[in-house]
């Protein structure tokens, strides 16, 4: 009886589990399209930066992105200080910090 209770149970809590597992193999698979007037998504966006792009002008000069209507700059933006590049605020150059030779 005991075992036809817990297999019971693990039954009706089966489609909740699916549930979670399809959702989290659709977040792993899925992308975002970041811009739309040069279609660009995430994936793309952070590739470019890692590659080397250290403003919005040079993402825009690699990929596309940001140059078209605007609307996705603020992400831009948003991408390259996620990544480690501090925008100045006048500017649209983004500068890696400075490093100092002296041994410590």
């Amino acid at each position: 009886m005991a075992v036809k209770a817990i297999f019971y149970d693990y039954l009706q809590a089966l489609p909740n589990r699916l549930a979670k597992l399809k959702l989290k193999c659709i977040i792993k698979s899925s992308f975002m399209l970041i811009c739309l007037c040069h279609p660009a998504s995430d994936r793309d966006i952070d590739a470019v930066i890692d590659d080397g792009a250290r403003s919005v002008s040079d993402i825009g000069r690699r990929c596309g992105a940001g140059t078209g209507c605007g609307a996705c700059v603020g992400e831009l933006k948003d991408r390259l200080v996620a990544r480690g590049c501090h925008q100045s605020a006048d500017t649209d150059d983004c500068r890696l910090p400075l490093v100092s030779l002296r041994s410590r």
